[in-house]
């Protein structure tokens, strides 16, 4: 049977519902709930935006555009479904509808709104790549796209729960995706990225992953990152002042130094070197500082104020560095993972990059830190889903979006796996002016002796870590 005739005997079986083009296998407010949730992860993205257009691929009856109809009444929209019986549906309650293969669909107008759901796991490889290009094609000037489709965490419970390798929640023959899938699936230097799981209930894994990419230029893309970070006006105070970022450099030098001993003679590699303060005080130590960040305009100012001729700025991404395997003996990674939408790339990257029995220095925030300071100083906001912390911004008046993606203490072990932690979290607490650390903690003070009394019952929760990850030498 064709998946054409698949779709159309299911359209037939199940008429108009959410179960017929969500997933089959669950009760009807299952799958209400999570078409809610589709729904408010749509709404929230696009109430700013000026839309006139709206293309729905893989509309099914009309789910979706029924209800942003409603919200746009002056939008028009155009459909793209297999199943013929839910194109007459489509075309009869909310306006055109291609009846036929989404790849196969072209158009010389382009849509604000483009929206892909549950639809690239019908597709192989090549398919969804062709689907994907052309689609982006079809995108207006700062349109978007919006792309929802079925967690491969949620089917591996689901597979683990029923006792078959072949049993899935949707039905059909159909693929499922991890978020690192589709992040890859999506990437491109010319969209403004945002990710939100689609969840049924806690712990259960997402059932759904969904991305929202807002066409835009210099601004972030579909991988997560702000381009233009240098315009945050907290991240402009921490950026350019001098005395904290030569004390944050001298923090990593000393707990390095402390370890390894001779450092003059090692080559580094500087993850997210902002606009340079550091690099230099790590040149003053380092025999050679390779130094990158995805903000130009970061690179340029630093390229400006380079003293030394032992630095090398590169405007490059963290998750795709060009550098050869085994190159530095020494990688400094202080508070930037939450920055990238995928860390475990990162990690992978960094392993890649060092040499056996190099060493990371990795400074990492808790995501259970009380105070979150990417934006201010905002209590809890890394504590909540990323929807209502965004939210939470915009009531604040801070920005639009919550970028940064803070781990757990569990999540970051997990996080670091490959390497061999040696923690000097405690050490630093401990002796502050043996590690330039008195920034974080004065020596003497009651806020050192409870803190040192903290981490020794409630170390999983200390609002940051400072680990030094070694690449095994075997």
């Amino acid at each position: 049977m064709s998946i054409k005739d698949e779709w159309n005997n299911r359209a037939i079986e199940m008429g108009a519902s959410k179960r017929a083009v969500l997933f089959k296998r669950f009760p009807s407010f299952l799958n209400n709930r999570i078409h809610k949730q589709h729904i408010a992860f749509i709404k929230n993205h696009i109430k700013s935006n000026n839309i006139t257009s709206c293309l729905d691929v893989g509309c099914g009856y009309g789910r979706i555009s029924q209800e942003l109809k409603t919200l746009m009444p002056d939008v028009d929209f155009q459909g793209i479904e297999l199943s013929s019986e839910f194109s007459d549906i489509y075309r009869e309650n909310i306006g055109p509808c291609f009846c036929g293969l989404a790849q196969e669909f072209e158009s010389i107008k382009k849509f604000d709104l483009i929206i892909v759901t549950t639809l690239l796991m019908y597709l192989n490889s090549d398919e969804r790549e062709h689907l994907i290009a052309n689609l982006k094609a079809m995108v207006s000037d700062q349109g978007a796209i919006v792309v929802i489709e079925p967690a491969l965490e949620f089917q591996a419970l689901w597979r683990s729960l029923s006792r078959s390798r072949n049993a899935n929640a949707t039905g059909g023959n159909v693929q499922y995706f991890s978020r690192q899938e589709l992040t890859t699936i999506l990437s491109d230097t010319d969209y403004k990225f945002d990710y939100q799981p689609i969840n049924i209930s806690w712990p259960i894994p997402p059932v759904h992953h969904a991305f929202f990419a807002r066409r835009t230029s210099n601004s972030t893309n579909t991988e997560g990152y702000q381009y233009d970070y240098t315009n945050n006006i907290v991240a402009q105070k921490n950026m350019y002042n001098k005395g904290a970022r030569q004390q944050k450099s001298e923090k990593i030098v000393s707990v390095l130094e402390d370890y390894l001993g001779r450092i003059r003679d090692k080559a580094t590699l500087e993850i997210s070197c902002s606009a340079g303060y550091m690099s230099i005080h790590f040149s003053e130590n380092f025999y050679h500082v390779d130094a990158i960040d995805i903000d130009e305009d970061a690179i340029n100012h630093a390229k400006e104020i380079n003293p030394r001729g032992n630095i090398s700025y590169h405007t490059m991404d963290a998750l795709n560095m060009s550098f050869e395997e085994n190159s530095y003996d020494i990688v400094i990674c202080n508070q930037m993972y939450e920055h990238v939408p995928d860390a475990d790339r990162l990690m992978d990257e960094i392993y890649r990059v060092l040499r056996p029995g190099g060493i990371c220095f990795f400074g990492a925030t808790n995501r259970h830190k009380i105070v979150e300071t990417h934006y201010g100083r905002i209590p809890f906001l890394s504590w909540i889903p990323k929807p209502l912390a965004h939210n939470y911004l915009k009531l604040l008046g801070k920005g639009d979006f919550y970028y940064e993606t803070l781990l757990s203490y569990r999540k970051l072990r997990k996080l670091t796996q490959k390497f061999d932690r040696i923690d000097y979290t405690e050490k630093t607490i401990r002796s502050p002016e043996k590690y330039c650390a008195t920034d974080m903690v004065r020596p003497g003070s009651t806020i050192q002796k409870l803190s040192i009394i903290f981490l020794k019952s409630f170390y999983f929760l200390s609002p940051g870590y400072i680990w030094l990850l070694q690449k095994p030498k075997n």
